[in-house]
């Protein structure tokens, strides 16, 4: 579904950025996918997609995937942070944010414990 922005432009909504982010995410075999419905929580997103990558080729290529799919789909990118380091890659879409992480850096952060207030969504339903 698409929403309108102020002056008349198209835009896609935030459930639509979380379905490409998680169906382009999964593609490159990404792991322990999971999207949380933080816009009870905060009033930084409406959602976070959280996931884990093996290597620094794999988080850059679903990084890359993510941005290029949701601005194809005329979504806006913010803008994209730790690609250099790689390990961890926040993809700042407005409304969702996308944190590609490596298996240590995640469990190092467990954003899922920090967040641990918002609801989880069921990727089936997403």
């Amino acid at each position: 579904m698409a929403e309108e922005t102020h002056s008349g432009e198209e835009v896609i909504d935030s459930l639509e950025m979380v379905k490409i982010a998680v169906k382009e995410s999964e593609e490159l075999k990404a792991e322990d996918v999971l999207v949380l419905d933080v816009h009870d929580v905060t009033s930084v997103a409406d959602y976070f997609v959280i996931l884990t990558a093996e290597t620094k080729r794999q988080l850059r290529a679903i990084a890359n995937r993510v941005v290029k799919s949701v601005r194809k789909a005329k979504g806006r990118v913010h803008h994209v942070e730790g690609y250099e380091q790689g390990h961890w890659i926040l993809i700042d879409l407005n409304n969702v944010i996308v944190h590609v992480f490596d298996r240590p850096t995640r469990e190092y952060y467990e954003l899922e414990r920090l967040w641990s207030d918002a609801p989880v969504v069921q990727l089936q339903a997403v």
